[in-house]
């Protein structure tokens, strides 16, 4: 009796999860929500969140459009080539 309460139990929870749709799209990137975005110190030059939030949002919207900051090819992949350990 109970591996056929079990068996049903199973099958049902099992339906249930099938039945849930799956996103069928992600939202664009520029679209995004940034959050958790705290003060960093880089070698002396002191960014608030605010100016933290705002560089990632920027970013964010270069990355979607295609496009780069001035002349230059930023944003681009993060390397690390200096070696830096200490990313939260």
């Amino acid at each position: 009796m109970y591996a056929l309460f079990q068996t049903v139990v199973v099958l049902t929870l099992s339906g249930l999860a099938v039945a849930i749709p799956a996103p069928t799209k992600t939202t664009p990137l520029d679209k995004r929500t940034i959050s958790g975005v705290t003060a960093a110190d880089c070698d002396g030059f002191t960014f608030t969140s605010a100016q933290v939030a705002a560089a990632a949002s920027a970013a964010a919207t270069h990355v979607s459009r295609g496009t780069t900051v001035g002349s230059n090819s930023y944003p681009h992949v993060f390397n690390n080539r200096e070696g830096k350990e200490n990313f939260h």
